[in-house]
């Protein structure tokens, strides 16, 4: 802390009494210094953000970052106030190191000793996130696909998959694959409800943050199918929508099978809202039974 008073001067060098005191105190080093990998709308414009404590004065705020310990420069400084968002020059899979200081003048060059430094470590969510409703015909069980852009890292160990019922609800971990594998069915899914996803990546180093979000409605079933023999060369059928109705319904594929249980094989299919189909490429003799 800095005391300053003045006094007058005359021409024979006699001052005056001192003027009423006043002080500067030097804010000295920055506090709370802390930082945070964000994805705000897509996993390629991830950034990190910087933030401290407030300045007790009126110095600006710099932020320093650099590749390894006690190795800063202004040629990578960030000023404005308590917070700053830092996307300049960031490499994936990369550990960055953060002080911060208060810049008094800048000619010459004056600022404060840098803060306790910390440390991030720098990791992009995996890109191109889908999520959508796959029915396993061959165990005959309802699942989500959830896929993703395999991400390029020598040192990639694998993914997490997280799941919510809302978009904006709490993500909990719902499996993990290895780093050769860019497909995860999640099968534990009730049919009617809508699922959201997102999944992280990680490194011998460290996770990526959550990726964005993606949704997948679990369909349910058409019911009440009934087919009635109008001729032996036709057969109509009729069904109940699913409710509730999925909101990317498109139609529905006609199966048939000689055999109950099946294998079924897909005859046609009915676009939009029709429940009803007339198969009329068949030809019941006696005895012929048909399945669908």
């Amino acid at each position: 802390t800095y005391y300053y008073a003045i006094t007058d001067v005359d021409t024979d060098s006699e001052e005056s009494p001192y003027s009423i005191e006043v002080s500067v105190t030097s804010p000295g080093k920055i506090t709370g210094l802390h930082a945070e990998v964000i994805t705000p709308w897509e996993e390629s414009s991830t950034f990190i953000r910087l933030g401290c404590n407030p300045s007790p004065g009126n110095a600006e705020i710099f932020f320093l970052r650099g590749t390894s310990s006690d190795n800063y420069n202004f040629s990578e400084s960030w000023g404005g106030g308590t917070s700053v968002d830092n996307n300049n020059g960031l490499v994936d899979d990369t550990t960055y190191y953060y002080t911060a200081v208060y810049v008094y003048s800048y000619s010459p060059m004056r600022y404060s000793p840098t803060c306790e430094e910390i440390s991030l470590y720098y990791l992009k969510p995996p890109l191109g996130l889908t999520a959508r409703y796959s029915y396993d015909f061959t165990n005959m069980r309802d699942r989500v696909a959830v896929s993703w852009n395999a991400k390029a890292l020598a040192s990639l160990q694998g993914y997490n998959i997280y799941r919510s019922n809302t978009e904006n609800g709490i993500y909990s971990l719902v499996g993990n694959v290895d780093s050769s594998t860019t497909t995860f069915y999640d099968t534990d899914v009730t049919p009617g409800a809508t699922y959201y996803y997102k999944v992280t990546c990680l490194t011998n180093t460290g996770s990526s943050g959550l990726s964005m979000p993606k949704s997948a409605y679990v369909s349910k079933s058409p019911t009440n199918l009934t087919a009635n023999m109008q001729t032996p060369t036709r057969v109509v059928l009729n069904w109940t929508a699913p409710n509730p109705t999925n909101t990317n319904h498109n139609g529905y594929y006609v199966y048939r099978s000689l055999t109950n249980k099946g294998p079924f094989t897909q005859i046609n299919q009915v676009w939009g809202n029709t429940v009803t189909y007339n198969d009329t490429s068949i030809n019941i003799q006696n005895g012929d039974c048909y399945y669908y």
